[in-house]
């Protein structure tokens, strides 16, 4: 199991990818595989080569995905396979730490263990993290020329506008303004 890529941030997709390796002495047709998503996370999609993959649970707080292998060969002897797990942070997620854990059916059966810290036996276990969420906040900051122009005794108005360019929302911002002197 990868660390996602790109890195977690909020609002914006990233992929874990799992990959199944053959280290048998025998050629598997099937495979299965549960793979737990973190709260927090919204499952976009997972999808793989022979793999079909449906979520068994809710997402949130914490859902789990079902991959069965059909329809295809892992070859003996450190053959591959891989999924590629879409998730989005939700909102509100910034700075929370995840992890998130999968397991394969050693056999080709069709019952992984559960995945997570307690799971057994390690060979059948993999997990990516503890990663922290990113807050997705891209603040720019620009000032516009005084309107009317500046004239001694008359009123005139700057106007500073704050944009978010990233994919998070943006909760909290503090804007300082320096006044010239002599306005």
């Amino acid at each position: 199991k990868s660390a996602p890529s790109p890195a977690l941030t909020v609002g914006a997709n990233s992929t874990y990818t799992l990959t199944v390796t053959n280290n048998g002495t025998g050629n598997s047709t099937a495979a299965t595989i549960r793979d737990s998503i973190p709260a927090g996370l919204d499952l976009i999609s997972a999808t793989g080569t022979n793999w079909t993959c449906t979520p068994s649970s809710g997402n949130d707080p914490v859902g789990t995905i079902n991959c069965a292998f059909s329809g295809g060969t892992i070859t003996a002897g450190g053959g591959t396979s891989t999924i590629s797990v879409v998730v989005k942070p939700k909102q509100g997620t910034a700075g929370n730490s995840v992890t998130n854990s999968a397991s394969v059916d050693g056999g080709g059966g069709t019952n992984p263990p559960t995945p997570g810290p307690g799971c057994t036996p390690a060979s059948s276990c993999a997990q990516a993290g503890p990663d922290t969420i990113a807050s997705g906040v891209n603040l720019a900051i620009a000032k516009a020329a005084p309107s009317p122009a500046l004239t001694v005794g008359a009123n005139s108005t700057y106007t500073i506008t704050v944009t978010n360019s990233g994919t998070g929302n943006a909760t909290a911002a503090i804007v300082l303004e320096a006044i010239p002197a002599g306005l």
